[in-house]
């Protein structure tokens, strides 16, 4: 009876590692995506910075703020 509880005891602990490693992958997933997708979007502003019609001193201001 005691073996049976421990064998059940352990199953359950190790289910819950896996299921912490999961949670892990997937949070880890969507940190990197989201810092991925902050990339696209700061290269995107950039590109727009440079195709606009402002003065290369207002352009210099906003990669200014934008390094902020």
């Amino acid at each position: 009876m005691i073996i049976r509880y421990n064998k059940i005891k352990n199953r359950i602990e190790e289910k819950n590692e896996i299921d912490r490693l999961r949670d892990f992958q997937f949070w880890y997933m969507q940190i990197t995506n989201n810092e991925t997708n902050i990339e696209r979007l700061k290269d995107f502003w950039l590109k727009e910075i440079a195709k606009s019609k402002l003065e290369t001193a207002d352009k210099g201001k906003l990669n200014d703020l934008r390094e902020e």
